[in-house]
């Protein structure tokens, strides 16, 4: 399992909005700037984390994003799935996967003890836990 290019460029971008919040926008040429985000691809992510209701877009000379919730109420679970859909540790730990060993094999056990730990972790983690998390490199703002 590992988070994909767009769960964390999507996360480091709502990482930027919670230093602005609250009330505060940014506009996607300055998210994609100072993260280093190409612009297409930023807008990509914007939108789908509009379309789950965890930031809006502000139009107008003041306009950029911002985000729709406050930081402790936005789980990091929440946006992985808005930005990459369900976090699947291995195929076989899926609901939907069929496999003739289901139920007798003890590394699609594991994978379904593991994928139920990770599951935990990204829903009780939110937005401004992570942002209060500071990095250990002195040339970064916060770590993801």
């Amino acid at each position: 399992m590992f988070l994909t290019k767009r769960c964390t460029y999507g996360l480091r971008a709502l990482l930027r909005l919670v230093s602005v919040y609250p009330g505060g926008t940014m506009t996607g040429g300055d998210i994609s700037k100072k993260e280093d985000i190409p612009k297409k691809f930023l807008d990509q992510l914007m939108l789908a984390l509009a379309n789950a209701g965890i930031v809006r877009s502000i139009k107008g000379n003041h306009g950029g994003y911002m985000l729709n919730k406050h930081p402790e109420n936005i789980r990091i679970m929440d946006a992985i799935v808005a930005l990459s859909g369900p976090l699947i540790v291995a195929e076989c730990s899926s609901s939907g996967y069929s496999c003739p060993r289901k139920g007798e094999c003890q590394v699609q056990e594991m994978a379904g003890e593991v994928q139920d730990v990770v599951e935990k972790y990204f829903r009780k983690l939110n937005l401004k836990q992570l942002f209060e998390k500071k990095s250990k490199n002195k040339n970064l703002e916060y770590m993801i």
